[in-house]
C-alpha cells in the first residue's frame, strides 16, 4: 500500500533528530557527564517529538476543513442547478398548503415570478389539497390538467424536527411530471382500437310478409346498400352472417362519431320504404371492454340482443361491465327484461294504428261468452281507438 506523504515527511523528520540526538548525545557524554547527557537528549528529543507531532496535526486539521469548505462548495453548486435548471417544475408546501421553497422552472407553470407564501390552492382550486396532506406515504395524482397540458403530480411527505417544540413538522414535496405526449399516445392507441358490433334486422319475417313478393329483393337490396354505404362512409367493414344479421368491424374512434351522432342510421332505416307496408327497424349492439377479441365479440351480440328485447329500433354500447348507453326509440328507464316478442308486438301496433287511421267507425265486438280478459281487452282497444281519433 502506498504510503501517505505525511507519513513520509514524519519518518524523515524522524529519522533526521534521531541522528541530531544521537550526535548530541555523544557531545554531553565526551564533555560533561554520561547521565547528564541521557537526561538532556531524553527532553530535548520529546520536546521535538510533540513539536512534530502539533505540526503534523495542525496540517491536517486544515486539510480537513479545506475538504470540508471544497465539498459544502459542491453542495451549494449542485443545489443551485436543481434549483434553477431542473426539468420538472417542483415545490415544497407546509400546513396548508403554503409555499416555501419552489425553483426556478416552477415560475413558468405557474405564470408567476414570486410564489413564496402562495397558496397551493389559489393557484390550483380543483386540486384536492386533502389528499395531499394526509397522504402518509408518496401520493401519485395522475392527469392533472394545468391549461392545455396533463401533468402527473407525485408528492413525497418529509418530517422534521421544529427545533423549538420539539415536535415533527411535516412538508410535502410535489413535482409536476408532464405526460401529455404520453396521454396524447395513449389516446391515439385507444381510439385506434378495433371493435366488433352486431346490427339485427328486427322484424324481417313480418317487412316480408307486408311487401309484395316482387318487391322483396329490391327492398332488402336496398337495405343491405344502405348499410354498406353507412359503414364505408365510417372507415367500417359489413359482412352479412345470416339473412337478417350483420357484422361490422369499426375503429374505436369512427364508433364516436357514431355515438355523436346518435345513431342516425337508425332513423334512416326505417325511412326505407320499397313496397314495404311495416317501417324497417333495426337494433344495434357494440361493446368496448373485453379481454379478447371472443369476448369483445360476444359481449358487442349481447348488447345487440338487448337491443331487441328492449322492443329494437335502437342501439345499445357497453361502456363498462355493468354501464351501457342508449340510442334511439327507447330510453335507459325502460324494463330491460323483456323478451323478443316486444319488437313483434311494436310492429303489430303500428300496423293497428294505421288500420284505426284508415276508417272512420270502429266497432268493438268481444266473444259470445264474455269474461274479464274479454273486458279488458274491449276497454284497450277502446282506449287506442280513441288516441288514434
Amino acid at each position: 500500500m502506498k504510503e501517505s506523504k505525511s507519513l513520509q515527511r514524519f519518518k524523515s523528520y524522524t529519522a533526521l533528530f534521531m541522528i541530531i540526538l544521537i550526535a548530541l548525545a555523544c557531545t554531553l557524554a565526551y564533555l560533561v557527564s554520561k547521565d547528564i547527557a541521557i537526561t538532556c537528549v531524553c527532553g530535548i528529543g520529546a520536546a521535538i517529538v510533540g513539536v512534530i507531532f502539533a505540526l503534523i496535526a495542525n496540517k491536517t486539521i486544515k486539510k480537513a476543513i479545506r475538504d470540508e469548505k471544497e465539498i459544502k462548495k459542491v453542495k451549494d453548486a449542485i443545489s443551485e442547478e436543481l434549483e434553477y435548471n431542473a426539468p420538472v417544475p417542483c415545490v415544497v408546501i407546509y400546513g396548508f398548503g403554503k409555499i416555501i421553497w419552489y425553483n426556478n422552472i416552477s415560475t413558468t407553470l405557474f405564470n408567476r415570478r414570486d410564489l413564496l407564501n402562495k397558496r397551493l390552492t389559489e393557484l390550483f382550486p380543483e386540486l384536492d389539497l386533502e389528499q395531499i396532506t394526509t397522504a402518509e406515504e408518496e401520493l401519485l395524482i395522475q392527469n392533472f390538467i394545468i391549461e392545455d397540458k396533463i401533468y402527473d403530480i407525485k408528492s413525497e411527505s418529509i418530517k422534521k424536527q421544529n427545533r423549538l417544540t420539539l415536535e415533527f413538522d411535516t412538508y410535502h414535496v410535489l413535482y409536476f411530471i408532464d405526460v401529455t405526449e404520453r396521454q396524447e399516445a395513449y389516446s391515439k392507441y385507444e381510439l385506434s382500437k378495433t371493435l366488433f358490433g352486431y346490427c339485427y334486422i328486427d322484424n324481417y319475417e313480418e317487412i316480408l310478409n307486408s311487401t309484395e313478393e316482387t318487391k322483396r329483393p329490391m327492398m332488402l337490396g336496398v337495405l343491405e346498400r344502405k348499410l354498406q354505404t353507412w359503414t364505408k362512409e365510417l372507415g367500417a367493414s359489413l359482412k352479412k352472417i345470416e339473412k337478417d344479421k350483420f357484422l361490422f368491424v369499426i375503429s374505436k374512434e369512427n364508433l364516436n362519431q357514431i355515438v355523436e351522432g346518435k345513431f342516425k342510421i337508425l332513423e334512416e332505416v326505417r325511412k326505407i320504404s320499397v313496397g314495404n307496408e311495416l317501417p324497417i327497424t333495426i337494433s344495434i349492439g357494440v361493446s368496448l371492454i373485453g379481454e379478447n377479441i371472443d369476448t369483445l365479440m360476444e359481449y358487442s351480440k349481447d348488447c345487440a340482443e338487448l337491443a331487441m328485447s328492449r322492443g329494437g329500433n335502437q342501439a345499445v354500447v357497453k361502456k363498462n361491465e355493468n354501464d351501457y348507453d342508449y340510442y334511439g326509440a327507447n330510453s335507459k328507464q325502460e324494463a330491460e327484461g323483456n323478451n323478443n316478442s316486444k319488437a313483434k308486438a311494436r310492429i303489430k301496433a303500428y300496423a293497428l294504428k294505421e288500420l284505426l287511421q284508415s276508417v272512420d267507425n270502429v266497432l268493438i265486438m268481444g266473444h259470445r261468452y264474455s269474461d274479464l280478459d274479454c273486458l279488458g281487452a274491449s276497454v284497450g282497444m277502446y282506449s287506442a281507438a280513441k288516441a288514434v281519433g
